[in-house]
């Protein structure tokens, strides 16, 4: 499996450098502090490759962290909800 995960289709991950998290600590992402989630969500929300990183931990089933503005329980919510729809 390639560095990151698997290829998520349609995700041009070539724009993974344009992250607004790229020039951050990854703990930040990892952290459960309250205050620490809210930031790295506020990150994520100026983010241009936000929807590309949500897909992917999605289908690379991340269980930490928080990843295209979500955190895990938030992604598996989201993921209960398109499953019932």
């Amino acid at each position: 499996m390639p560095p990151g995960g698997r290829q998520v289709l349609g995700a041009d991950l070539g724009v993974v450098d344009h992250a607004a998290c790229a020039g951050e600590e990854p703990e930040l992402f990892f952290h459960g502090d309250p205050g620490a989630i809210a930031l790295a969500k506020r990150i994520c929300g100026r983010c241009p490759v936000r929807e590309a990183c949500l897909a992917r931990s999605i289908a690379n089933d991340e269980r930490y962290g928080v990843f295209g503005g979500l955190t895990a329980d938030e992604r598996q919510e989201l993921q209960g909800r398109r499953a019932a729809a």
